[in-house]
């Protein structure tokens, strides 16, 4: 199978660097973060592909942000920082909106009807939240034994029946999303 990919549009942004980057609901818009971490003011910023400006920028990380995820159903996002929190923001409005604070390097997702996020973190410990009450603290936990690896990333399947998961042993999960165990 042969593929041809066209080039549709460039943008530039050598002051802080790109790196991870996520689609938000509107197809010329993207929400970036930093690769180069000069001012945490500036770690998250909301992008027009249109016209290549910042729509807004997002403040409260410390430092480098590692995951990011926009909600599948409205305007709120997540995204995870090496300063050890996850925070949950809303398009609209320059404040965070609500944060977490996690040991480790997490990683964030939202399942796919957005009542759901998953925080991944050191040891393989997986903390599912509901998108409404999370400041209750997570509904379950469960651990991915025998990798004590730093997870990666984490997705939700398109049914949320099942999750990813990668570490940076360059393992690859495939678990059950209501109680962990591991798929063969």
């Amino acid at each position: 199978m042969d593929f041809c990919f066209r080039l549709l549009k460039t943008t530039y942004h050598k002051k802080h660097g790109a790196d991870r980057i996520c689609f938000t609901h509107h197809p010329s818009s993207i929400l970036c973060s930093s690769k180069f971490n000069l001012e945490p003011a500036e770690s998250l910023r909301y992008l027009s592909l249109y016209d290549n400006r910042c729509l807004r920028y997002f403040k409260g990380h410390k430092d480098r942000v590692v995951s990011l995820c926009m909600s599948p159903v409205n305007d709120s996002f997540m995204s995870g920082s090496l300063d050890h929190s996850v925070r949950i923001w809303d398009l609209r409005v320059n404040a965070c909106q609500g944060i977490l604070r996690l040991r480790g390097r997490p990683s964030v997702a939202y399942d796919q009807q957005g009542l759901v996020f998953a925080v991944a973190m050191e040891g393989g410990a997986i903390k599912l939240f509901d998108s409404r009450s999370y400041d209750k603290g997570p509904f379950d936990t469960f651990l991915v034994g025998g990798d004590t690896a730093e997870v990666s990333d984490i997705k939700f399947s398109n049914d949320g029946k099942s999750m990813l998961l990668t570490t940076t042993n360059n393992h690859i999960y495939v678990l059950d999303a209501y109680g962990g165990e591991k798929h063969t």
